[in-house]
């Protein structure tokens, strides 16, 4: 930067305080209109907020019988727990700037915890000074029985709480040990439910992972790469350009989309995928039906032990391979064909149907 343009920056730092100074309202103290208070205000904009400031507010609030959803809204950083309590306690660590170390703990300390009660629903959330910047870490801890809904922010962790609804929630969120649903929306970055009565919600962008889902899951996901691991109900997914993995599904899955790549490993109950451009891969230990459908990638269909079931496998203007089995395909015009059953009065069907993509069929190593 020349000198020419900082001299401009700084006239237009001098046209600003002169203006402020000039038309705010009058002092009602001997801190007046004065030009060495003008060259305080200068350093102050030249200078910036350099010092850093905390400061920990606490209190608590009451929870009657009535209140059953705590609401938090754009809370950049919150954890809130379930206890076996009667009121909702709060712990709110607030970390602002300054122009010095005694402004910043003053931000700091003027940075409040609002609420707004609405009967059935208490809303909180964090309003701060605007003469700086601040960051702030949200403590609550609220009766098990609550339901929590959070709106915004960035880093989320909930435990023991009745159920959670996410609307918009970005960054690392960490749920565990919710005795309902997980709902709502979550985008741009890592999800993991650790333990919850059932899952409704939509992704974006996510790294997510599920563990210990009770009852149904259910998923629209976008961008999304997701680990679900011993879901006890009903899978239920709708993709597009998303990497899925399943593993010990005790439900039936269903799959739909586009793009991307599905997995199921050792399913205990029906299997349905039916996708367009999207690598499927199926890993079958019991005889359970099963149905997949792709376009233009490949399909396979891995068999561990083998269990008893009936191949009905069929690609257009594909191939069809089993390696390391004594099986051969039968090709007409454009279609070809591969049906076989394992084991002895196999009544369980596997149908494999693929278009422009190749079907593997292959025993597990």
């Amino acid at each position: 930067m020349g000198k020419r343009e900082l001299f401009i920056i700084l006239g237009f730092v001098v046209v600003g305080v002169l203006a402020y100074q000039l038309t705010a309202p009058a002092a009602t103290s001997e801190e007046g209109f004065s030009f060495s208070k003008i060259w305080q205000a200068m350093r102050r904009e030249v200078r910036g907020n350099p010092s850093r400031a905390e400061y920990t507010h606490t209190g608590s609030f009451e929870a009657p019988a009535t209140l059953t959803e705590v609401r938090f809204a754009d809370v950049s950083r919150l954890r809130v727990i379930g206890e076996a309590r009667q009121d909702v306690g709060y712990e709110l660590k607030v970390e602002s700037n300054g122009p010095d170390d005694q402004h910043a703990l003053e931000y700091a300390k003027r940075s409040v915890l609002k609420t707004d009660d609405m009967g059935g629903a208490l809303t909180l959330r964090v309003e701060y000074p605007p003469e700086a910047r601040q960051t702030s870490e949200l403590v609550v801890k609220v009766p098990l029985r609550m339901n929590v809904r959070v709106q915004g922010g960035s880093r989320l962790e909930a435990t023991n709480v009745a159920s959670i609804r996410l609307e918009g929630v970005t960054s690392t969120v960490k749920i565990a040990s919710i005795a309902g649903a997980v709902t709502g929306s979550h985008r741009g970055g890592d999800l993991d439910v650790s333990g919850a009565g059932a899952v409704r919600l939509t992704l974006s962008g996510s790294q997510a992972k599920f563990q210990e889902v009770r009852q149904a899951l259910t998923l629209d996901m976008r961008n999304t790469e997701c680990e679900i691991e011993e879901p006890k109900g009903t899978v239920e997914i709708e993709e597009i350009n998303s990497r899925i993995t399943i593993t010990d599904p005790a439900g039936p899955v269903r799959v739909g989309g586009e793009r991307g790549r599905v997995v199921v490993n050792a399913p205990q109950a029906e299997i349905r995928v039916d996708v367009r451009r999207a690598e499927v891969e199926v890993s079958l230990k019991a005889s359970v039906p099963v149905t997949l459908v792709t376009t233009d990638e490949e399909l396979r269909l891995v068999l561990d032990g083998p269990p008893a079931i009936e191949i009905d496998a069929v690609t257009s203007n594909g191939s069809i391979t089993a390696p390391g089995l004594d099986l051969k395909p039968e090709t007409t015009d454009r279609e070809t064909r591969l049906t076989h059953s394992f084991g002895k009065n196999a009544t369980v069907r596997a149908s494999l149907r693929n278009l422009r993509g190749e079907i593997v069929i292959r025993m597990a190593k």
